[in-house]
């Protein structure tokens, strides 16, 4: 599993440093194994080699922190909020609003 999700064979992750591959089996125990190019690397449940996750759905962004903890705390904060939204929104948990046009403001 990645992230809570089953990874399967044909599914495409990115690896830490080196790029998209695509997983070629997968384990009883949850590990799997991922091709990039000729070359066939296994990785354990969660993306993991040793201590160390490498294995993600796509290419994580980083961002760097400001020195402001603040601004940094803030900054999480609203990020995992908005994250959490669309995740809600494309669920189909939340549903857009509907546009309405009051037809005496078009006159």
């Amino acid at each position: 599993m990645l992230d809570g999700v089953e990874v399967n064979v044909g599914d495409t992750v990115f690896v830490l440093g080196i790029g998209y591959g695509q997983v070629n089996s997968v384990s009883a125990d949850g590990s799997f194994k991922v091709k990039i190019g000729r070359a066939t690397q296994e990785y354990r449940d969660g993306g993991m080699i040793g201590n160390v996750r490498k294995v993600y759905w796509h290419d994580p962004l980083f961002i760097v922190p400001p020195k402001d903890a603040t601004l940094w705390a803030t900054f999480k904060e609203q990020a995992l909020y908005n994250y959490a939204l669309m995740v809600r929104v494309l669920q189909g948990g939340i549903k857009a609003p509907e546009v309405t046009t009051d037809e005496s403001e078009a006159e």
